[in-house]
């Protein structure tokens, strides 16, 4: 009965690791990101086209690239969720996906022009980016403020979560440990990060392109 177990359970984990290979390989398949020169030419177009929101929407592109953070964390961040000392945002735990506090770093220059913006802005608390009724952006605002950016040289329609693939990918191509990059962009599981790094060509030679045994 014991041995019967065993195998059952034995064949209970190969159909459970035959799924999970089977979705992450589906996964891969729907990632869409830019590479460095599609980023550079997507940004210099938010930041160059007539738009009277365009301060307030080549930050929110720029915030979106650094942090790497999910549309609905980032729609509900708020002005005493950034420690701009440390250069850092804390996402509280009811805010994120997984239900884990995190806190993802943010490139200093961006941090400075976000308080520039808020300055000019005269916001002092609450959500970010607001609307008229100081209530956060909606994740259909978000998509809308992005369809207004497409233009022919990209290779598809831009979204929010394109510029999170795209910090992934581009944070692993850099050389940023694969650890901090889960912890950064809050993956439960580190298999989900792995396969951005066959999306970014990452091989596991670069790691002991140091090592002399």
């Amino acid at each position: 009965m014991a041995h019967f177990r065993e195998k059952n359970k034995s064949e209970i984990i190969k159909i459970y690791k035959g799924f999970q290979k089977t979705y992450y390989e589906k996964f891969e398949d729907t990632i869409k990101y830019f590479n460095e020169e599609q980023i550079k030419i997507f940004l210099n177009y938010v930041r160059e086209k007539d738009d009277p929101q365009r301060q307030r929407n080549y930050l929110i592109m720029k915030l979106l690239l650094s942090t790497g953070m999910r549309i609905n964390e980032f729609s509900l961040t708020k002005i005493n969720d950034i420690d701009f000392f440390n250069n850092v945002i804390n996402i509280p735990y009811q805010n994120t996906k997984t239900s884990n506090r995190r806190t993802v770093r943010v490139n200093k220059t961006i941090l400075l022009d976000l308080k520039d913006y808020l300055q000019n802005q005269n916001i002092k608390s609450g959500y970010i980016f607001r609307n008229v009724n100081n209530n956060p952006l909606s994740t259909r605002t978000y998509q809308y403020i992005f369809d207004k950016y497409y233009f022919e040289e990209l290779p598809f329609k831009p979204t929010p979560h394109t510029l999170r693939h795209s910090h992934i990918v581009l944070a692993l191509k850099k050389g940023v440990p694969i650890n901090a990059v889960q912890q950064n962009v809050g993956h439960m599981n580190l298999e989900t990060t792995q396969i951005y790094c066959r999306l970014a060509g990452v091989d596991i030679a670069n790691g002991y392109k140091d090592i002399e045994f």
